[in-house]
């Protein structure tokens, strides 16, 4: 049994991320929902005889949805300034467990663990300071948030800051490292990344053009269920890049992607008149 260390929900043991929130699965994580538990947090205490208990006892009752107590603990531990509880503390706020969801409330918290070199942190930190919960929208320091993730390894991270290069959205526009930032992703096997890799290996984006690399990155997505990947996936059958040409098989592609709101491929089925 394993849990998503971002919102807790218990997943299949062949998870790769989490399906309500995306996290990516650590497959050496324990039966309680964390991926980096250091035994100093599980064996603390508040050091008063009014302790509430130890990270241990909130990782317990966390696993078995006593999430009011948990989140009591989570909190005694953050205020003495632990930067795992901080984090924890910051899921039950984002998530409404034990406490009222609040959004903001999280996004301080996870900024407090994150400043404090909390890893996990520090994806969430750029996508707060990119949605804007907590303040305002900043850009700049969503992807300096992203990149300290990506440069940790988080596949969600790199996909990001894969998009960022290649938007230019608050830095300088690179397709080439936009394409290996997407890649670093697509191999940990995040679906969004295996399509955007996908569309750059099929544009000579930021990297010599590739049919049979841009097909392949882009099947894997397809086969993760991702709907964007039906929309590039019909087009390369349908020019015929990377794989034998094929009409029909394109206008199937686009129609599963349809079904699943995928308005690309609404599009597409629109122009050829296949809607």
């Amino acid at each position: 049994m394993i849990f998503c260390t971002k919102c807790g929900t218990q997943l299949n043991d062949d998870a790769n991320f989490c399906a309500k929130c995306g996290t990516p699965v650590s497959k050496a994580a324990p039966s309680v929902p964390s991926t980096s538990v250091s035994s100093a947090s599980l064996n603390s205490t508040s050091g008063g005889t009014g302790s509430k208990g130890t990270m241990s006892d909130a990782y317990i009752h966390y696993a078995s949805k006593r999430y009011s107590e948990a989140a009591v603990i989570f909190r005694e531990h953050a205020d003495q300034g632990d930067p795992e509880a901080m984090y924890r503390l910051s899921t039950c706020y984002m998530c409404g467990q034990g406490v009222g969801q609040n959004y903001d409330t999280a996004a301080q918290w996870n900024l407090k663990a994150a400043e404090n070199g909390f890893a996990d942190a520090y994806y969430y930190a750029g996508l707060d300071y990119e949605l804007g919960n907590g303040g305002n929208v900043n850009k700049k320091l969503a992807f300096e948030w992203y990149l300290k993730a990506a440069n940790n390894g988080n596949a969600q991270a790199q996909n990001k800051v894969g998009i960022f290069y290649e938007l230019g959205d608050s830095i300088e526009k690179n397709y080439k490292l936009a394409f290996e930032w997407y890649l670093k992703s697509a191999q940990q096997g995040y679906a969004d990344a295996q399509t955007n890799a996908g569309l750059f290996y099929a544009m000579g984006r930021g990297v010599e053009q590739n049919g049979k690399l841009a097909f392949e990155w882009t099947k894997k997505a397809v086969d993760q269920g991702d709907a964007r990947a039906y929309s590039v996936i019909g087009l390369l059958y349908f020019e015929g890049i990377g794989v034998t040409k094929d009409e029909k098989k394109a206008v199937e592609y686009w129609k599963i992607g349809a079904e699943k709101g995928e308005e690309n491929c609404k599009d597409y089925l629109k122009q050829f008149n296949a809607w």
